[in-house]
């Protein structure tokens, strides 16, 4: 091992990682050297070390690129022949399209890479409405639990009065926030959700604003009235008129990643000047954001 050159490294039984792996493999290999020869050293860091030098090992080897191929946003291969930074201007020209005359190629991609940000947000929103009631009915209130109870309270007290006369309560547990809110995004993430798996997020549809109104006329007559003085709510109504404003806003958050991305297309086509496009690009905006036209219910021909 000492007699190592320093720009090579032989690894018996492993495939020829990149060069970059290589740098960072070289580097980890002479730590461990250093420990073997009497360098003090602590023993977590050392296995620190080799957890690291195994990661680089797999990331860099063809099996994480067959992993990668998985995920439908990111690019799928390398053709032979390509360089790496030909490669990498062919993936940012997908995110990117302003080059060439095939404005909005490929984009369904980073649309569905949006799309799958905020379904996660709204799902870790709404699994964290529980942490607290699961935590301290699992392990009691130890400075742990408590913790982390308290910050999740804290988070949603910016959204949420946390009025514990409209709260629910599980094992004398109160969640951090009101009924109304805790229904509405549980709703929102299990909306969300079954959208995502149904294949919208890419997918240009035209907006029911009657369906969308209807969604959430329950929860504004309950909370309006209630506001008012008319009529008191109670927690059950809050829970039940709080699921289709969930689902309601679930909704046009699907419809609104493609239709902001039609209007980001928008502005570029017409900084280009491409009358034509501009023209195919408003037709799409059209469909979908126009309440008044009939017939068809998926986007026109042309649409990314």
């Amino acid at each position: 091992m000492d007699d190592m050159p320093n720009g090579d490294c032989a690894i018996a039984g492993m495939a020829e990682p990149d060069t970059m792996a290589k740098r960072a493999i070289i580097a980890v290999t002479r730590l461990n050297i250093n420990r073997d020869t009497g360098v003090p050293a602590a023993k977590s860091f050392v296995v620190v070390m080799d957890v690291a030098r195994r990661a680089l090992v797999f990331i860099f080897t063809a099996r994480a690129r067959l992993l990668l191929l998985k995920v439908p946003y990111l690019p799928r291969y390398r053709p032979m022949g390509c360089s790496r930074a030909m490669y990498c201007h062919a993936f940012l020209k997908d995110f990117i399209p302003i080059r060439g005359n095939n404005v909005g190629c490929n984009m369904a991609n980073v649309k569905m890479l949006a799309f799958d940000v905020i379904v996660f947000v709204y799902v870790a929103i709404a699994f964290a409405v529980f942490v607290p009631w699961l935590l301290l009915s699992a392990w009691g209130p130890t400075p742990m639990t408590l913790g982390v109870s308290d910050a999740v309270y804290r988070f949603f007290s910016v959204f949420c009065h946390q009025l514990p006369s409209r709260s629910l309560f599980f094992d004398g547990i109160q969640m951090p926030v009101c009924a109304r809110c805790a229904s509405i995004y549980a709703a929102t993430g299990a909306g969300l959700l079954f959208l995502r798996l149904r294949g919208y997020g890419p997918r240009e549809f035209k907006m029911n604003w009657l369906l969308f109104a209807l969604l959430l006329a329950p929860t504004g007559l309950d909370g309006t009235t209630q506001w008012l003085g008319w009529r008191e709510s109670t927690n059950a109504l809050r829970l039940i008129t709080g699921v289709p404003y969930g689902l309601g806003y679930a909704y046009v958050l699907a419809w609104a990643v493609p239709f902001v991305y039609a209007l980001l297309e928008l502005v570029v086509v017409a900084a280009r000047r491409d009358w034509a496009g501009t023209d195919a690009v408003l037709g799409r905006i059209k469909f979908m954001a126009w309440p008044f036209t009939t017939g068809r219910t998926e986007a026109p021909q042309g649409a990314r």
